[in-house]
């Protein structure tokens, strides 16, 4: 009987694998098609498009257009050096620019916070009028 259990379970334990490997298998072909298709469409468009970390740094996907804009690739430069590399690092302007990106970058998770704050408020507010 323990025999013929363990024999059922490696069965099951077989036929998971199988579905597992084939389910792997169809998500790798789909990510790869999507991937796929972003690619394409960031290479056949005639714009600069390319995604920053919070420090600043390019990174991939950039389109093929963008090369031709700043006739250099662009992947893992400073987007400040590539996009004002004329204007002068100690102005003021260009620290309003740096400081202007430095607010952007949590902004979504800033204002998620506020609206939760202010929902809390307005709640709170609601409680102690209706007393």
């Amino acid at each position: 009987d323990l025999l013929k259990k363990t024999i059922e379970a490696e069965g099951k334990l077989v036929e998971a694998n199988r579905t597992l490997e084939e389910k792997v298998k169809f998500r790798t072909q789909d990510l790869l098609s999507a991937l796929d298709d972003i690619s394409n469409l960031l290479n056949t468009m005639r714009q600069a498009v390319f995604t920053i970390d919070s420090k600043g740094t390019i990174m991939e996907p950039v389109s093929l257009f963008s090369e031709e804009i700043f006739q250099e690739k662009i992947v893992d430069k400073d987007v400040f050096g590539v996009l004002y590399k004329d204007m002068d690092k100690m102005s003021e302007e260009f620290s309003i620019l740096k400081f202007s990106f430095t607010c952007l970058f949590g902004s979504d998770e800033v204002q998620w916070i506020l609206m939760k704050v202010l929902q809390n408020f307005h709640g709170l507010v609601d409680q102690l009028t209706k007393h």
